[in-house]
């Protein structure tokens, strides 16, 4: 799973930012050059490789183009893993894990900084983080100080009532959508929101 949402999050979340024109082609050729020592080195085996050449020449092309080069990289991540073992650990959870070769791993872990950089260090996208940091640390403390006047009683019910009041807020919070929370954050917080009759 955590191989696959890091295959994810430095290829499709950068295809995102490229096919809404949100990203320079120069910051992002920048930022994979340090792994390519020149514009003919090529990372991977046989037909499966990629160079830097392709990303300027296919990333930024007509979206069938790139969709076919994206699918190349993570056919190239894909297939190219391989289950590798931690010495130091003895526990079967954790003794193996999923690898690449050097410069595969080193493609993926720019690509993985490069979406990092351009996508989530943005302020925009910062600002909507702490939003939702905000909302989900009120909601918390206004309802562990009254969990039973405050949780409706189908959600206290479905609630472990052997676990700490603080367990069971945890749970019911992050059991709620992104909407649901913004709901019950405007009724507690916002005046003139919300009203008794209201469906939760």
């Amino acid at each position: 799973m955590e191989i696959a949402d890091d295959i994810a999050y430095g290829v499709h979340d950068l295809e995102d930012i490229v096919a809404r024109d949100m990203v320079d082609k120069g910051d992002v050729l920048d930022g994979l050059r340090p792994v390519f020592r020149d514009c003919s080195t090529t990372i991977g085996p046989g037909d499966k490789a990629v160079s830097l050449r392709e990303f300027d020449k296919c990333l930024f092309a007509d979206s069938f183009e790139r969709k076919q080069f994206i699918g190349k990289l993570v056919n190239l991540f894909v297939t190219t893993s391989e289950i590798k073992e931690r010495c130091v650990v003895s526990h079967p959870l954790l003794k193996y894990y999923i690898g690449f070769e050097p410069l595969v791993g080193a493609l993926l872990k720019a690509l993985k900084d490069l979406t990092y950089r351009l996508v989530i260090d943005r302020a925009e996208v910062q600002q909507l983080e702490r939003r939702g940091q905000h909302v989900v640390n009120k909601l918390f403390e206004e309802l562990v100080a009254a969990p039973d006047r405050l949780i409706p009683r189908n959600a206290r019910e479905a609630l472990d009532e052997d676990d700490p009041v603080e367990r069971r807020v945890c749970d019911y919070i992050a059991g709620m959508t992104d909407r649901y929370a913004e709901k019950i954050y405007k009724r507690l917080f916002i005046p003139g929101e919300g009203s008794s009759h209201d469906e939760l």
